[in-house]
Parts: structure tokens; C-alpha cells; sequence
């Protein structure tokens, strides 16, 4: 129900099929857009996490406010039409999401450009006219109500902060899906708060080298990254979308990494 740079939204149904053959827990360390646990059996353990505040405060809303989604359905209604007036009102909620207001940042973030709601952004309010046209389209109660029943299940787990917790805590059965933040450099990225460079790229590379369980992970096909996992099973993926990542050689083909 988020939109996130690089979700894996389309490639859901890979990823799936990739899965190990017998797994008791699901683990997502950088969870973006909350893409691929629709698709976890009742009885696998959940445990999902990500650094931005902004977006487990929007999945901890969905799950224990009992009025968050009839909130979303009515401001989804009142939407306004006028793109002039439509301006003027996500300039607005733009301002509250910053506050960790969870129903303005949901609604922001589905017409940012880029999806991207930080408050490192100066631009926050210039939203792409390219989303103007379904950004709430595809939010429905069906899908909202779906979502929270599966954050609700007793054996599902909803955590803020470093990935390295999920990548050592101990477990009987666990596969870990990564999809970090794009390798970026420090300097050209002003808008953003959650990313890594080279450095913070290395680093996880060691650990999950380490790492005890099974892990699949997404990553931008550059150089780099075929130098910090080679020797790992690799699969290519082309994909489409607004933003490339942001490596040297710029292109839209992303690697799917397993050490299984």
C-alpha cells in the first residue's frame, strides 16, 4: 500500500518461487513498500523492520487503529480533483506527514515524486503528474483489510531500526528477503535520508557472509555488487520503473543474490 523506489511489487511472484522448499519464518530487513508478505502462509512466523520511523508508524496504524482504514477510505473519497486545489492540499498533508502523521504520509507518498517522503526533501511538495492519474486507484478496503488481518496474526512481528538484528538473531527455519536501500553517494543525495553507500554496502555484504540462515537479496547489477557476491548463486532481472539506481553504470538490471 506504499510505493517505494525499487518495490518489488511486480517481482513478487519471482521472488516467491525462489523461496527455499521448507521454510518456517519470513524475515524482511528493509521492508519499503511491504510487498511480498501477501503471499506468506498462515503458518509462517513474520518479522518485518525498517529504519524510516515514517513507514512502520504507517504499518503500525494499519494494524492497531481500528479506524486507520475507514480514515484512508474516506480521505480517498474527498480526494480533490482540481490540480490546482489538489496542490495546495498535498502541500498541506505533506507537512503533517513530517510530523509522523501516519494517513498524510500515506497519502503523500502515493504522489510524490519518487515516492519519496523525507525531510531532508525541499521539494516536498512537487508531486509527478504521471501518478496523478491511479494513485489511489488501487487502494482498496478488500486489499487494506487483507493486509492488516495478515499484520495481526499472532506469529507476526513489526520492529524500527537496524537490519543486522534480523540477519543474527537465532532461528529454526528462517529466510531472510533483503531489498537494501540503492548504493548511492553521500553528496548527490540531498533528498534522501535512508541509503547506502559503498562503505555501508561492504559492510552488509560481510554479514550476511556470515549469516547463518538463508537469505535471497535484490541489488542494483554494477560492478560492485558482482565483486561483493561473487561466488554466490546470481540471477539477472530486468526491470522498469522511474528511478535507475544510482550505481556507475546506471542501467535497469538488478541482480537477485541466494546463498542457497
Amino acid at each position: 500500500m506504499l510505493r517505494s523506489p525499487g518495490g518489488k511489487y511486480k517481482a513478487r511472484k519471482l521472488i516467491h518461487s525462489l523461496a527455499p522448499l521448507a521454510y518456517r519464518e519470513f524475515r524482511e530487513p528493509f521492508l519499503g513498500g511491504c510487498n511480498l508478505i501477501w503471499d506468506i502462509p498462515d503458518d509462517k512466523a513474520i518479522w518485518i523492520n525498517d529504519a524510516n520511523p515514517l513507514i512502520i508508524r504507517y504499518f503500525e496504524a494499519i494494524r492497531d487503529d481500528p479506524d486507520f482504514i475507514d480514515s484512508m477510505m474516506q480521505l480517498k473519497k474527498r480526494l480533490i480533483t482540481n490540480e490546482q486545489k489538489r496542490t495546495e492540499f498535498m502541500a498541506a498533508k505533506a507537512r503533517l506527514a513530517l510530523t509522523f502523521d501516519p494517513l498524510s504520509f500515506w497519502l503523500v507518498n502515493r504522489y510524490a515524486a519518487q515516492a519519496i517522503v523525507s525531510l531532508n526533501r525541499k521539494d516536498i511538495a512537487s508531486f509527478a503528474s504521471v501518478f496523478i492519474r491511479d494513485g489511489l486507484d488501487t487502494v482498496t478496503r478488500a486489499k487494506m483489510e487483507r493486509l492488516r488481518s495478515i499484520l495481526r496474526r499472532p506469529n507476526c512481528t513489526i520492529t524500527c531500526g537496524d537490519y543486522a538484528p534480523l540477519l543474527e538473531a537465532p532461528g529454526d527455519g528462517v529466510w531472510l528477503v533483503l531489498d537494501p536501500p540503492y548504493l548511492m553517494d553521500h553528496r548527490n543525495s540531498p533528498i534522501y535520508e535512508y541509503y547506502m553507500d559503498e562503505a555501508e554496502h561492504v559492510t552488509l555484504s560481510r554479514r550476511l557472509k556470515s549469516c547463518e540462515h538463508k537469505w535471497l537479496m535484490t541489488i542494483g547489477d554494477c560492478r560492485i555488487s558482482r565483486d561483493l557476491y561473487r561466488g554466490f548463486r546470481m540471477r539477472h532481472r530486468r526491470y522498469t520503473g522511474s528511478m535507475p539506481h544510482r550505481t556507475p553504470d546506471r542501467n535497469r538490471t538488478e541482480l537477485i543474490v541466494m546463498n542457497y
